[in-house]
C-alpha cells in the first residue's frame, strides 16, 4: 500500500493547486473559490476532530468549510470507538480521500486557503497549537 504524506508544514505559500491535492480530490477545484475556504482532514473515529468540529464549525458558516474524511489503510484493523460516526457540521462540503492508499496527515488538520493560497497548516495539534482558524466560533470572512 502507498503511502501519500502531504507535509502541510510546506503548504503555505503555495496554491493549492500545488499542493497535488486535486489529483487525488479533482471535485476540489469546483468548490475552493476567491474567499477563504478552510480545509479539514478528519478521522471520525479522532475525539480531537469531534471536539474541532462541534467547537468551530457546528453553527452557521460564513466561509467555506471543506471537511476531508481520512480512511482508515487498506487492511488496517480498527479498535473500538466511543466515538460518534460522523462529525458535526451541517454546513459543511463533505469529500472522502481514496481508499486505496495510506494517508500521512495526522487528524485534525486545518488548512486555510485565501484566494487560491495556503496562509496556515496545521496538523495534529489544530486544537491547542498553531491556529489556522483564527476565530471562534461561528467562522467570519473578511468583509467584502
Amino acid at each position: 500500500v502507498q503511502m501519500i504524506n502531504f507535509e502541510l508544514d510546506q503548504w503555505e505559500g503555495r496554491s493549492l493547486a500545488e499542493t497535488g491535492l486535486y489529483s487525488y480530490l479533482p471535485q476540489l477545484t469546483s468548490l475552493v473559490g476567491d474567499g477563504t475556504v478552510f480545509i479539514v482532514f478528519y478521522n471520525p473515529r479522532c475525539s480531537h476532530c469531534h471536539e474541532l468540529f462541534e467547537k468551530h464549525f457546528a453553527g452557521h458558516l460564513d466561509a467555506t468549510v471543506i471537511a476531508i474524511e481520512i480512511p482508515p489503510a487498506p487492511g488496517a484493523t480498527l479498535v473500538e470507538s466511543d466515538e460518534p460516526t460522523d462529525i458535526t457540521c451541517p454546513e459543511c462540503q463533505r469529500l472522502t480521500l481514496p481508499t486505496t492508499h495510506a494517508w500521512g496527515v495526522t487528524p485534525p488538520a486545518v488548512v486555510r486557503v485565501e484566494s487560491g493560497i495556503v496562509r496556515c497548516a496545521s496538523e495534529a495539534n489544530a486544537l491547542t497549537g498553531k491556529n489556522c482558524i483564527g476565530v471562534t466560533t461561528p467562522v467570519q470572512s473578511p468583509s467584502r
